[in-house]
């Protein structure tokens, strides 16, 4: 029988670390609500608005972690994302895509890796656990109609295979003012 042990103190930085952002929001709501029940008039209000921020920053912390805690295995390369465009260089392989220029997004749980997709048909892949990858979060979230608690739960299910998380609106669709449609599956391209 296996004996567990307790997270060592490296372990419990790494993961406050990692946290920092959601941990720095509930203090900061705590303070709020301390001081909206504690004072009068304006400023009640202002210490509510404080908490509401404190409380923002918590939803956003909680995410930032769950995508930070998707990608712990490491993975070779390294990631830079200037302005709208994502940048990978690996050991084997690498390239650069405009945000403007991604068709599709999906997730390969078998290689552990992103595979970002262009209207041509090339895909740029880049491991989950790749250096600088945390910042692909907010290149992720600034795409159109992207859900981003769905692409959280895809990195937390267990099993192989491809998922694709988003996909382009058409440029037809587009001029008609439709709302994107979200359409999930596997497959091998856009």
């Amino acid at each position: 029988m296996a004996e567990e042990r307790a997270p060592g103190r490296e372990e419990v930085l790494r993961a406050l670390r990692r946290g920092r952002e959601a941990l720095a929001g509930l203090v900061l709501a705590g303070l709020g609500l301390w001081g909206a029940t504690a004072t009068w008039g304006v400023t009640r209000w202002l210490m509510g608005a404080v908490a509401a921020v404190g409380l923002g920053l918590v939803w956003t912390g909680v995410q930032r972690w769950r995508f930070a805690a998707a990608r712990e295995a490491a993975g070779a390369g390294l990631v830079r994302v200037d302005e709208r465009r994502v940048e990978y260089w690996g050991p084997e392989a690498g390239g650069f895509l405009d945000l403007d220029e991604l068709e599709a997004l999906e997730i390969d749980r078998d290689a552990r890796a992103w595979r970002l997709w262009r209207a041509d048909g090339t895909v740029l892949t880049v491991p989950l656990g790749a250096r600088g990858a945390g910042a692909l979060f907010d290149l992720f979230a600034a795409l159109p109609g992207m859900r981003m608690e769905a692409l959280l739960a895809a990195l937390g299910r267990e099993g192989g295979g491809t998922e694709t998380l988003w996909r382009a609106v058409p440029p037809e669709v587009r001029r008609l003012g439709r709302a994107p449609v979200s359409r999930r599956g596997g497959g091998s391209g856009p």
